[in-house]
């Protein structure tokens, strides 16, 4: 019942995170605030120019280059409005499972192994083209490989990409 989750974060603890990734204070994400957000997800390392603004574009619908508040609000929440069903921890206990080297990332192959647990815990299909177009959406920064940290907000339904 993946339909059954939600995020973990209320609309205060986005706001913040909207704020974090607002450095210049000036009330919305641009693309350098977004890439520089996203660069501190992935331990600094790089990420392209074109997989950041692919990114950025699914959040930015207007098409005006800057992410406003409630853009950013829909994005995150587009896919929620539901109950969770499965505790952080367990979610961090299946990511750590799945991380066979320890190095903070799931390959997308220990990935299709977590999202069948998940599935099977949540007694849902765990069909081949749902798996597909989750991987797709999950990792988000495109750098071919998911953290804790895209894996728990997808999982907890919220990402900053669209529903699975």
């Amino acid at each position: 019942m993946m339909d059954a989750l939600t995020t973990n974060f209320t609309e205060e603890e986005l706001k913040e995170i909207f704020e974090k990734m607002d450095w210049d204070k000036n009330g919305y994400i641009t693309p350098i605030e977004f890439k520089s957000y996203l660069a501190s997800l992935k331990k600094g390392e790089e990420m392209s120019a074109e997989e950041v603004y692919d990114a950025f574009d699914q959040i930015d619908t207007d098409g005006s280059k800057q992410i406003q508040w409630d853009e950013f609000l829909e994005a995150m929440t587009s896919m929620g409005r539901r109950k969770s069903v499965m505790s952080e921890g367990e979610i961090t206990k299946i990511f750590r499972t799945a991380d066979v080297d320890c190095d903070g990332y799931i390959s997308f192959k220990e990935a299709r192994r977590a999202y069948k647990k998940v599935c099977k815990l949540l007694k849902k299909d765990n069909e081949e083209e749902a798996i597909h177009k989750w991987l797709e959406t999950v990792d988000f920064d495109h750098d071919g490989r998911i953290s804790l940290e895209e894996f728990m907000l997808s999982i907890a339904g919220n990402t900053l990409v669209d529903e699975v």
